[in-house]
Parts: structure tokens; C-alpha cells; sequence
């Protein structure tokens, strides 16, 4: 039967160049806290550009839509649409400008598995609750721009 996944993490190097490679796995573990960070301030950038340019593009259709049909318009939509892109730009900006966090710069982290306390973050928890932080904003942008792109093509249809 093959080892199961507790059964590995128990085991010890069994040479030392086993053990310089455990070593590398858990250093490249540990800078991929840090690295999540940075990819959802990279996020962030990149859904607003997509968030204005989607923007720029609905704009600038509106008019030659609008020559066609004049009394198209379904207002209703529209409203939900520009809320929903205003709120997911601002969660967005949000995202990308978070919080400041006070950190103890000397304590990487707790002895103990309690709660993060917000006013006294270890270096560890820092990149966690940041992490945590920009990823929950970053959702509600997304739903709140899917919900204003979904609306995009019935603000041109008149709902009788």
C-alpha cells in the first residue's frame, strides 16, 4: 500500500542533501506568503484596466447604438450597471491602497496559534491578513463587475 500523505510528512531526511532540499521547499513555501501579496496588487491593476478600458468601450458604442434605436434604452439596468462598475472600482482602489497594519518588526511569528491581533502583527501575519484583506476585496470587485457586464447588453433593451 502506498504512503499515505501523514505517514511522508513524518519521515526524516534520510541524507543531508535530502535535508538541503527540505529546506528549499520550505523557504520557497514561506516567500510564497509573500509573493501572494504582490500577485493581488498585480491583480488589482490589471482588473482596473480591464474595468476602465470595458468602460471606455461601452461609451463609446453608446452613441452609434442609441442612432439606431432611440427609445431602447431600459434606464433600470443602466443604474444597476454604473453602480456596480462604480462600487468595483472602489473596491478595486481599495484592494490596491490597503490599510495601514502595525507591525512588530522584530517578531516573525507567535509561539502560539491565537488570533492575530490587528493592532500587534507579527511579520507572518502581516502577509496574511494583507493576503486575506486584498483577496476579499478583490471577490466583490469581480462579482460587481461580472454583474455590470452581464447588464451591458440589456441596458440597449426596452423591457415591456
Amino acid at each position: 500500500m502506498p504512503d499515505s500523505l501523514p505517514e511522508i510528512r513524518r519521515t526524516q531526511p534520510v541524507t543531508p542533501e535530502m535535508a538541503e532540499f527540505d529546506q528549499l521547499y520550505r523557504q520557497a513555501f514561506a516567500q510564497e506568503k509573500i509573493k501572494q501579496s504582490e500577485r493581488f496588487d498585480e491583480l488589482a491593476k490589471v482588473l482596473f484596466a480591464i474595468e476602465l478600458a470595458t468602460l471606455a468601450a461601452y461609451f463609446t458604442l453608446l452613441p452609434f447604438l442609441l442612432e439606431k434605436q432611440r427609445d431602447s434604452l431600459n434606464g433600470w439596468v443602466m443604474i444597476v450597471m454604473a453602480v456596480c462598475w462604480f462600487f468595483a472600482f472602489i473596491a478595486t482602489l481599495i484592494a490596491f491602497f490597503p490599510r495601514k497594519y502595525h507591525v512588530m518588526e522584530t517578531v516573525a511569528r507567535r509561539k502560539t496559534d491565537s488570533q492575530p491581533d490587528l493592532n500587534r502583527l507579527t511579520i507572518e501575519e502581516f502577509y496574511e491578513v494583507s493576503t486575506h484583506y486584498k483577496r476579499n476585496r478583490l471577490l466583490f470587485a469581480i462579482v460587481l463587475f461580472l454583474i455590470a457586464l452581464l447588464a451591458m447588453p440589456f441596458s440597449f433593451l426596452k423591457l415591456y
